[in-house]
């Protein structure tokens, strides 16, 4: 029985966050898994299968990954397309899969057997084999509507499968088990025993010249269609897992991040450096310079200049403990191990710059869309005049933690940390000069409301200054574990603590009123919050949570609970924002957090309101979408991307009484799922519609 799954593009299988929170990742974008096998079909268009079902997706090289939701938690050990649309993947448990609209919906398969299903070959859209445990071979010659058992005469498991054309093919396994086809699986035979004890990987590039490899860091290759073997590479590796013979040349990857590489046909191959330790699972190689690998702890490699160098594809995983934009579309994060991300297209893809620090950033800060400044442990305080390319350490004379830094103009700036560390620059930054201690207490905040009149908090103090920092006054202080300050101006501020609590004030700090912000005392721990002006606010910290408020911070809601802790929130403006944290956590939103899509239509709705379902659906390159209204009135309808972002506006007007008809023409994006909402008075419904290529 076929049954159909549909895919709902997601970017994190473990966490409670979706679009309806109006946040959405932009990195990690893959999960930690084990990867086992990839197919790419050009330098853009690629496909990843590992455990827990996963299936990610890329149509831009890397840049961004989807994840597609199969409803199987079984590990997938390969995959395989014919073109940009058909593809399959198989699995654990008799696990197989198809897709024939490039991974947006999945179509679970039968194959009638339980066994560990290793590797899968189509030859074309309806020819195809699997191999697996047991020596178990199924062939399909209908896209794998229905799947017949072929004899392979043998017990030992088969790890994988390659076919030249529709009748020559090889398998090979366990205890150096190679097999041979020559009629498309209808007879196979057994060549002669190779002394492997488990072939992980076979590929032929023609009808005599094939190369297998496996365990003991072996690579074998044959000129005689597999009748004969000769060794090429042994013991540079436990053992290879995947190789990629065409024409010439070709690569093979395995334990302990090994990469080699031929360019004469197998006679030599030169170990290149992947610069990764995990197992690297699986090789697919597009051309003698372009090559993608991938294995063990989401390790996803890409070269492309014949490996001499690889790129990390699976974005940064660290730490993120600051973050600061420009405008929507230029900004920085900074983290553990001195790591600097920069983006220029409002975070949907991330930059490393080299900041030449091993030291974890607390804080990243840039006056200007060149000028910046970087600083944490140790002390270090880094400059750059040029965007964040080259950051050059500051002679400071400080060991002291720096934990912020704030400036009021090109000019005047501070920075502040460790033991009451305060330090005061009025040329741009480019001399400090740190103000004498007057105690061993932490600041972690400073804030500015002008040049002459700021406050900084830390542990069990809050000072203010009305003379540009040269004198500080201890203020009464609502808490002993405040965080963080922020005032609008003389008179109203806030303060945030560690555990929960949210202080407000009204007359400069005198007196403070108390807020929790949520229910539970123990259930949030504040690390940044952010206002946009005096009654619109965030609130973030651990354990992965998000608030937000729209009365001066006398109430909140909560609108994001992951599992990863937030460090930092930041907004250009009322829609616009960032958030970051552990695991290399980075959340956007484009609507200040608000829920936008609903899956349900809304229970108060008139019945007589009605929003249809686009036809065609699927659709390319247009659709037609229908509604109908049952008074005069004003009327939005627009159409969003899965991130939730605003494609384009199909209706904005007052419209009287009646039934209307749309086109949405969408010749210039690309394939996906996308969302078109209708509001009209109190009615709104979305609906879903996917576009395919």
């Amino acid at each position: 029985m076929r049954t159909l799954k549909i895919s709902l593009l997601v970017f994190i299988l473990s966490i409670t966050i979706s679009a309806q929170e109006g946040w959405f990742w932009q990195n990690p974008l893959t999960p930690e898994e084990n990867y086992r096998s990839t197919h790419f079909l050009n330098e853009n268009v690629g496909y990843i299968v590992g455990d827990s079902g996963i299936i990610i997706r890329t149509i831009d090289g890397g840049d961004n990954w989807v994840i597609d939701l199969n409803s199987t938690t079984e590990i997938l050990n390969s995959t395989f397309f014919i073109d940009n649309l058909t593809g399959w993947v198989c699995g654990n448990n008799g696990t197989i899969f198809t897709t024939s609209s490039g991974g947006l919906y999945w179509e679970e398969l039968n194959s009638n057997t339980n066994e560990i299903l290793n590797s899968v070959y189509f030859v074309d859209s309806e020819n195809g084999w699997v191999v697996g445990n047991h020596g178990i071979i199924l062939n399909t010659t209908d896209g794998g509507s229905s799947w017949i058992i072929q004899s392979s005469g043998i017990s030992e498991p088969l790890k994988s499968i390659y076919f030249l054309d529709n009748n020559n093919g090889w398998t090979a396994g366990g205890f150096g088990k190679v097999l041979k086809t020559t009629n498309g699986g209808e007879t196979w035979t057994q060549l002669p025993h190779v002394s492997f004890y488990l072939i992980f990987s076979i590929k032929f590039v023609s009808i005599t010249e094939g190369f297998i490899c496996g365990t003991g860091g072996r690579i074998d290759r044959t000129t005689d269609g597999g009748n004969t073997w000769t060794t090429c590479v042994l013991g540079l590796t436990d053992y290879f897992l995947s190789i990629d013979i065409k024409d010439n040349y070709g690569w093979a990857v395995g334990s302990e991040g090994i990469v080699v590489r031929t360019t004469d046909s197998g006679l030599t191959w030169q170990q290149k450096n992947s610069q990764t330790q995990n197992s690297l699972n699986s090789i697919d190689a597009l051309d003698a310079n372009h090559a993608w690998a991938i294995g063990d702890n989401g390790t996803i490699i890409n070269t492309t200049n014949g490996g001499d160098t690889w790129i990390q594809k699976s974005h940064y995983r660290n730490l993120i403990r600051s973050a600061y934009f420009f405008n929507n579309e230029l900004g920085w994060v900074s983290g553990d191990n001195g790591a600097v991300l920069h983006t220029t297209n409002g975070g949907l893809n991330w930059k490393p710059q080299e900041s030449n620090s091993n030291d974890f950033l607390n804080i990243i800060y840039f006056v200007d869309e060149m000028n910046g400044f970087i600083g944490g442990g140790n002390g270090k305080l880094k400059r750059t005049t040029d965007g964040g390319e080259t950051w050059t350490e500051m002679s400071i004379n400080n060991n002291n933690i720096i934990m912020d830094i704030f400036f009021v103009n090109e000019n005047t700036g501070w920075f502040v940390g460790d033991s009451s560390l305060i330090a005061k620059t009025t040329d741009g930054g480019n001399t400090w000069n740190i103000h004498e201690p007057f105690t061993d207490k932490g600041i972690f905040s400073i804030n500015m409301i002008d040049e002459n009149e700021g406050w900084c908090t830390g542990t069990g103090l809050l000072l203010k200054t009305t003379d540009g920092g040269e004198n500080w006054k201890f203020q009464n202080l609502p808490g002993n574990d405040t965080r963080q300050v922020l005032f609008f101006n003389s008179n109203l501020g806030y303060l945030s603590s560690f555990l929960n609590r949210f202080y407000i004030t009204h007359n400069s700090g005198v007196t403070w009123d108390t807020v929790d912000v949520s229910p539970n005392y123990w259930d949030f721990f504040a690390t940044s919050f952010t206002f946009k002006d005096s009654l619109t606010g965030w609130i973030a910290g651990g354990p992965g949570k998000i608030y937000k408020t729209t009365d001066g911070g006398l109430n909140w809601n909560q609108q994001v609970n992951i599992n990863e802790g937030f460090f930092d929130i930041f907004f250009i403006d009322k829609n616009n924002g960032w958030a970051v944290g552990g695991e290399g956590t980075i959340l956007h939103t484009t609507n200040g957090g608000v829920t936008f899509i609903a899956e349900e239509p809304n229970s108060t709705q008139p019945n007589s309101f009605l929003l249809s379902q686009n036809y065609p659906n699927p659709f390319n390159p247009s659709t037609k979408i229908e509604f109908r209204i049952v008074v005069f009135g004003f009327v939005s309808l627009k159409v969003y991307d899965i991130l939730g972002r605003e494609i384009t506006t199909l209706v904005n007007e007052e419209k009287p009484a009646g039934e209307y008809e749309i086109e949405f023409n969408a010749t210039n994006l690309p394939s996906g799922i996308y969302f078109y909402q209708i509001r009209a008075g109190n009615y709104t419904e979305t609906k879903k519609m996917v576009l395919i290529r």
